[in-house]
């Protein structure tokens, strides 16, 4: 339905129990004084009738045209009947009546007018047939016509009032349903990342609080709404450390507390800086925070929007990397990352390659620079063969020795440790290896081969032991009588054969010894092995063997020679090395003394676990603390001032006793010893031992 024939609906019905209270007066007083007593009762039914016949229609069809042709049959009947009911009053007010309906039951303005217009001259005809004078007659169609004017003006009015009412009414109904359309997806928008979004009106009052603040911070957004400003998950220390660097800065006079955050913001500055977030649990939290204004729509600042964004993650990781490339840097092994192509392009090489190649990592990543390209021709073959045997057989790694030349076109041997790197399908996705410089190693090793194994040491007094494999089809092997001694045989006690060796060797060197005899038929190149023999009263030592086949002219194998030589003294001090690098790591963690470092800022890096019982904090607990929080209050100020005296003068080693608090409050008085580490003139963390006290 249009919404003027609904606004009329809605006005009619709210006049229409007047109507029927008028029509009611009119038909009693048509009754009581009409001439003929029972016209007037069969005129006031029928009208009454034709009225609620009419009201009925129009109410049911909500149509107001379906009402016309009954107002224009109540018309007639009063002019057919006015003569019969013979008052005049009655009949005058009953068309005011119909001009009143007409108004509000018909839409069309032409109707409107005709209705109204038929109305008026059945009332002055009314007028004639009861032969009143022309004057009454004339004043009766010129007070209809009067109220028809104000009737029709009063309906207009108050439709065009309905009508910018509904209007307005609509509008702010759909802007309403916009707006909160807009704060739904605004709310959702904030809670559905993992950011932490506090908004904070003029004074510093918290205003919005999203989901990622409640998980981040574990505090509730309601217990914080209009209560609280974000002072009270910040570190104090670090925010008066931050307002005393404003103040130096830019020369002004702050008091540390919400101004200190969103100072730049009132010079007009970019306001991004990393921030301690304390969690309700007092974790803490290293975040970078983003402030922005908050501005109204005359462009005043009426509050700040906050983003902070967890990165305690990410600056461990970093800080493990600066550690981990430092490390790298003084090593002589460099780490690279190939793709798993022909040419093995360089995805990734440590910036400590240079010292080893000549080469810097931009030149060695840049694309179409073959890392193959730079091994020997004479060992690309050997290197080749062990990724093609390592990706076939599904092992996870390969080891291998090859030489590759420098940007200075020098031989460098080096040693590859090479883990194979596949995605969930089982595809290799990239090789990750280490590649470390053995020159040094190597060189000693030929000069040990040109001066204690060379051809000549098959005369049978020499230091090492000496052998031959003449006929390698049938396995006839000469053993000189040094090789017998070196197992604790007399000479020829044994019969020497290759079966003999075989038996001899250690199964867990078997394989390496078989591939590196398989290797040396494919390239004839001269071949080291570390192997294990058995000797004669059953115990394994280990031995250096060199060896090498003879060929003639043609390329057909003659013999096979070689020599073994004793080193199993050399293995048995590396081993036991190893084993006090592990006794050493044992006796620190088992220690009755405290050992434990702390980096530049002054946090735990590494304790112990004395420390760790005397502290009663654990490692995880421990590395989110600086020292300086364990000390006793009153001792605070005498130790920070000593160990920043120690760093700006860059004594290495001081000793100093001062009590602590442990977790549980307890007061334990400690005397340590405190060494800086420093590289380049710059401080990289402290190494401390220190050692529970009692006061004379």
């Amino acid at each position: 339905m249009p919404q003027n024939k609904r606004l009329k609906l809605t006005l009619y019905l709210k006049q229409n129990n007047i109507v029927i209270s008028f029509l009611l007066v009119f038909s009693v007083i048509n009754i009581v004084y009409a001439t003929n007593y029972y016209w007037a009762i069969l005129f006031c039914g029928l009208v009454s009738t034709l009225f609620y016949f009419s009201a009925n229609q129009f109410i049911k069809s909500e149509n107001p045209e379906s009402g016309i042709l009954i107002i224009l049959s109540i018309i007639i009947l009063s002019l057919a009947f006015t003569q019969s009911i013979g008052q005049d009053a009655p009949n005058w007010l009953f068309h005011l009546m119909i001009i009143f309906q007409i108004l509000f039951l018909v839409i069309n303005k032409k109707y409107q007018a005709l209705l109204i217009g038929l109305s008026i001259v059945t009332g002055m005809l009314t007028g004639l047939i009861q032969e009143q004078p022309m004057a009454v007659t004339f004043s009766r169609g010129i007070a209809l016509t009067l109220f028809s004017i104000y009737g029709y003006n009063s309906v207009k009015s108050m439709l065009n009032s309905a009508e910018s009412l509904h209007a307005e009414i609509a509008e702010k109904v759909s802007l309403n349903a916009k707006l909160l359309e807009t704060r739904v997806f605004q709310r959702q928008v904030l809670d559905s990342t993992n950011y932490a979004i506090i908004a904070v009106n003029a004074e510093g009052i918290i205003i919005e609080f999203n989901k990622g603040a409640e998980q981040m911070l574990e505090y509730k957004a309601e217990d914080l709404l209009g209560k609280s400003t974000p002072i009270i998950f910040h570190d104090k220390k670090e925010v008066e450390q931050r307002t005393e660097e404003l103040n130096i800065k830019y020369n002004v006079n702050l008091k540390p507390g919400f101004e200190t955050f969103i100072f730049k913001n009132r010079i007009g500055l970019t306001n991004i800086r990393e921030w301690t977030y304390i969690t309700k649990s007092k974790q803490r939290l290293t975040v970078l925070l983003t402030i922005n204004n908050i501005k109204d729509e005359d462009g005043r600042i009426n509050g700040y929007l906050g983003v902070a964004q967890n990165i305690t993650e990410k600056k461990i990781q970093e800080e493990n990397q600066q550690t981990a490339e430092t490390i790298i840097a003084n090593s002589p092994s460099v780490l690279f990352k190939w793709l798993p192509n022909k040419e093995r392009s360089i995805l990734y090489v440590s910036n400590n390659v240079s010292q080893i190649l000549g080469y810097t990592s931009v030149e060695l990543t840049k694309e179409g620079f073959s890392y193959n390209n730079l091994i020997s021709e004479e060992d690309q073959s050997s290197v080749s063969d062990k990724i093609f045997i390592a990706t076939s057989y599904q092992t996870n790694q390969l080891s291998s020795e090859y030489r590759i030349k420098n940007k200075n076109n020098n031989w460098v041997w080096v040693e590859e440790r090479t883990f194979i790197k596949k995605n969930i399908d089982g595809q290799i996705t990239f090789f990750e290896g280490i590649v470390t410089d053995i020159t040094a190693r190597k060189l000693a090793e030929i000069k040990l081969l040109d001066s204690e194994i060379r051809y000549d040491l098959a005369f049978k007094r020499t230091a090492a032991g000496v052998w031959e494999w003449v006929n390698t089809e049938e396995g006839i092997v000469w053993w000189s009588p040094r090789y017998y001694d070196l197992l604790g045989y007399d000479d020829q006690e044994i019969v020497a054969s290759y079966d003999a060796f075989l038996k001899n060797l250690h199964p867990d060197d078997m394989e390496r010894f078989e591939n590196t005899i398989k290797r040396h038929s494919e390239d004839n190149e001269p071949y080291m092995l570390e192997y294990r023999l058995k000797t004669k009263n059953g115990s394994y030592k280990w031995f250096l063997a060199s060896g090498q086949t003879i060929i003639d002219r043609k390329g057909k194998p003659l013999k096979m020679v070689g020599s073994i030589i004793d080193i199993h003294h050399k293995k048995m001090n590396e081993e036991l090395l190893i084993a006090r690098e592990e006794n050493f790591r044992t006796f620190i963690e088992t220690a009755i003394d405290l050992f434990y470092q702390t980096n530049p800022d002054g946090y735990f890096t590494y304790s112990n676990q004395a420390g760790l019982n005397l502290t009663g904090y654990s490692l995880e607990e421990l590395t989110k603390l600086k020292y300086v929080e364990l000390i006793r209050e009153d001792y605070k100020e005498q130790v920070i001032a000593f160990y920043s005296k120690q760093r700006t003068e860059k004594t290495k080693l001081t000793y100093l006793e001062f009590p602590i608090l442990t977790k549980d409050k307890k007061t334990i008085w400690l005397g340590q010893n405190v060494q800086l580490i420093f590289k380049d003139g710059v401080y990289l963390r402290s190494n401390v031992v220190a050692r529970v006290i009692k006061l004379k």
